[in-house]
């Protein structure tokens, strides 16, 4: 089975967008067998607009030695405006069951914890219990 590319990122900041073509690479990579100190060259080839300008500009001089989790980290730094990550966290700490239902509001909330890169499961956990309505709690 041929490896399937990913999708274009042309640096638009939407984290739903760039989480997918980090998925889409991350696939592509591992299916292709692409050695970690050509990872980055080899996606180079899918970016265009301010996510090639970012790669030209500050990778491409020494792109044998960037790996691929820096290179998410200081992309999503490039695109997107620097407060973004600040919304997001406190988006949510704003986001609460209320009239939706527990699969709703889990799934809403388990998204931002994804795009903020949330890891720690006892911080998560409260997170949710503290949104849940109060006759759940």
């Amino acid at each position: 089975l041929k490896p399937v590319p990913p999708t274009e990122y042309d640096g638009t900041p939407d984290a739903r967008v760039l989480h997918r073509f980090c998925q889409e690479c991350r696939d592509y990579l591992d299916a292709g067998k692409v050695k970690k100190h050509r990872q980055v060259f080899t996606i180079s080839r899918f970016l265009k607009g301010t996510a090639w300008e970012f790669y030209l500009n500050t990778v491409a001089g020494n792109v044998y030695s960037w790996d691929l989790e820096t290179f998410w980290v200081e992309l999503l730094n490039y695109c997107f405006p620097t407060n973004y990550i600040g919304k997001l966290r406190k988006d949510i700490d704003r986001c609460y069951q209320n009239s939706r239902n527990v699969k709703t509001y889990v799934h809403e909330l388990q998204e931002l914890f994804n795009l903020v890169g949330q890891t720690d499961e006892r911080t998560s956990v409260t997170r949710l219990w503290k949104g849940f309505r109060e006759s759940i709690r």
